[in-house]
This record gives C-alpha cells, structure tokens and sequence, in this order.
C-alpha cells in the first residue's frame, strides 16, 4: 500500500494512493501510532519489526565477519608473496654473485 506523507505542523498525515482508502493522520509526539502504522505493513508481508531488525543485525554481522576473513585471506597472500619475493631476489643475488665471480676468472686468466 503506498501512502504519500503530508508534513504538518502538528502531525503527518498518510493519504494512500488508493483512493478506496483513507488517509491515516499521526500526532508528531505520538510515536506508538507510527509503530502501529509500521506493524501493519510489516504485517503483510509475514515479519514482525523485530524480526526484520534481528535478521539485518544477523546479515550485516555476516557481512562484516565475511569481509574480516576476506581481508585475512588478502593479508595473508599478500605476506607469502613478500616472502616468495624476497626468496627469488635473495636467488637473483646469488646468481649475480657467481655471475660477477666468473666474469672476474675469464677477465683475469687473460
């Protein structure tokens, strides 16, 4: 059911779309009839208010317990390709090493 809101000075008032309804009005400091108000469209599709806030508590601390892991995951790759980088430049340091040792035994044999 789609209402549009009028804001007015003493109170909103909900005038649906369907003209086969009636417009609902709520006083601003009575929020139990806004509860009322919300329950009713939460009970047509089968939820109750608390439920739907436990279940985006529930979603939301799975969300950011799947994107710690997921981060987790990425700092630990991220460490074994340091230590994979560092293992071959300490490799192409040893090679150079030798690589300089022969060049020195061929320019001084000569």
């Amino acid at each position: 059911m789609l209402r549009k809101v009028y804001v007015r000075e003493n109170g909103h008032t909900l005038k649906p779309h369907n003209p086969e309804f009636e417009g609902v009005f709520i006083e601003r400091d009575n929020v139990y009839s806004i509860g009322i108000v919300v329950s009713m469209f939460r009970t047509n599709t089968n939820l109750t208010l608390a439920s739907n806030l436990s279940t985006l508590v529930k979603n939301r601390d799975e969300q950011i317990k799947q994107m710690v892991e997921a981060q987790q995951q990425m700092l630990d790759a991220q460490d074994e390709l340091i230590a994979e980088i560092r293992e071959q430049s300490k490799r192409m340091e040893r090679l150079q090493q030798r690589q300089d040792a022969l060049v020195d035994k061929i320019i001084n044999k000569e």
